[in-house]
């Protein structure tokens, strides 16, 4: 069951994607599946106090709703446009949000598995996008 409801998010990430994302619902779901597992599998990061897990799976949330934010927002006025992308194969690292969640894991369980992810190593742990339309929850 999930820890964070949409207003934790939107308390971290208003600025970077304020008007584009209504609704948490889907990141937030996907964040507490990744976050179970991980505790499933790693007594030290189960082990961490209920709130600093919550906060972990705060920004784990807003990691994933900037990804895809950020790989789904291109604008164009005229000849001039913006478009945002991030480095794949980053991990945790692709953006702050995902970075702030490894520093808030005093277990040191997600830097672990962020790197073996990255070496492509048997321990695979990464994130996707898991909706009916790539754009739910992303106003046009």
């Amino acid at each position: 069951m999930a820890r964070v409801v949409d207003a934790d998010i939107q308390a971290i990430i208003s600025d970077d994607v304020d008007g584009v994302v209504s609704d948490f619902s889907v990141f937030i779901a996907n964040a507490s599946i990744y976050m179970t597992q991980v505790e499933a599998d790693h007594a030290t990061f189960a082990a961490l106090k209920e709130e600093t897990l919550k906060l972990i799976e705060t920004y784990i949330a807003a990691h994933m709703t900037i990804l895809k934010t950020k790989f789904a927002k291109s604008e164009k006025a005229g000849s001039v446009g913006a478009g945002f992308a991030v480095q794949v194969g980053l991990g945790l690292d692709e953006t702050w949000y995902g970075s702030s969640a490894k520093s808030f894991d005093t277990s040191g369980t997600l830097g672990r598995l962020d790197e073996e992810a990255k070496k492509g190593s048997k321990t695979r742990r990464g994130f996707g996008y898991v909706g009916e339309d790539f754009n739910d929850g992303i106003s046009e």
